[in-house]
């Protein structure tokens, strides 16, 4: 009896160990996020901001540490985000280590997603790999589990006409805005990203790191040309200048190196640095 009871113990000690944490965030890379929830057979949250936000960071402890978000959202969802839950202290979390080694995360969330001027940021993709909803600003870990639940039921829910603040000339706010992101996303994660990119250094990485086998190359190619179709926004013209420019196809290359340099309204973080001095490298070599 008292065997079984110590048994029951450590039982229902390890249940209240597992439920009473919350989301269960992975700081990784989009890519390795895609993969995990393609093999787990599940939706993808990507949450972010930036480590010195006060509001993304406090979202991110709230989420972390709230019962009923973390037992949904571990059971259907595979979570990117980053972030401090031990702590309570956002000052000192931002100056820390930790905060500093996840820059790199921060930076790629920021530059392949994000043209908003509004922290934090929620994409909630399906299993399909669509983008189905999308919200900024701080939410309480009840609004984030009605929309994961809406997004697990197979909805597709039409960002709100204010719901969502867009810097000028970036996203529309309709359907075809989820269209636009999924297959931009799908083509970046086609591609071969040198290990531990940062987006914010131009002097390190160069053309020959950013690389597409010949069969990604192909299927990059007409998910590109899906996400242009429907809008055009900073890094899809990115990565319509680099997928051309690996195609051969110089005049598409310039095109969008142009385009990408010279539509789009400078984010006020420096997470263009990379992009804009390989788009420029496009342009001087096709000269």
């Amino acid at each position: 009896m008292k065997t079984g009871i110590i048994t029951l113990l450590c039982f229902l000690s390890l249940q209240m160990g597992t439920y009473s944490q919350g989301i269960d965030f992975k700081n990784f890379s989009i890519r390795e996020g895609v993969k995990l929830a393609k093999e787990e057979n599940k939706n993808l949250f990507v949450t972010f901001g930036t480590t010195h936000c006060g509001y993304s960071m406090r979202s991110f402890v709230e989420l972390s540490r709230d019962k009923a978000c973390g037992e949904f959202m571990n059971k259907y969802f595979v979570s990117i985000g980053y972030g401090d839950s031990t702590t309570n202290n956002l000052k000192e979390w931002a100056n820390s280590d930790s905060r500093i080694a996840l820059n790199l995360i921060e930076d790629e969330l920021e530059t392949v997603l994000c043209n908003y001027f509004i922290f934090p940021n929620y994409f909630f993709f399906n299993k399909k790999g669509e983008l189905a909803y999308i919200n900024s600003a701080p939410k309480n870990p009840q609004k984030i589990l009605k929309y994961a639940k809406s997004v697990n039921d197979g909805e597709i829910k039409t960002p709100f006409l204010f719901g969502i603040k867009f810097n000028n000339r970036m996203y529309p706010k309709n359907k075809s805005t989820y269209k636009m992101l999924s297959h931009c996303l799908n083509a970046y994660v086609l591609m071969d990203v040198p290990s531990g990119v940062n987006y914010k250094n131009d002097s390190i990485h160069s053309l020959k790191d950013f690389c597409y086998s010949e069969k990604n190359l192909d299927k990059a190619k007409i998910e590109i040309e899906l996400s242009l179709k429907n809008h055009e926004y900073y890094f899809n013209c990115f990565l319509a200048a680099l997928i051309y420019y690996k195609l051969e196809d110089i005049e598409k290359a310039k095109l969008y190196s142009n385009k990408g340099l010279n539509d789009y309204p400078k984010h006020w973080h420096n997470s263009r640095n990379l992009t804009d001095k390989l788009m420029k490298d496009i342009l001087d070599q096709t000269n």
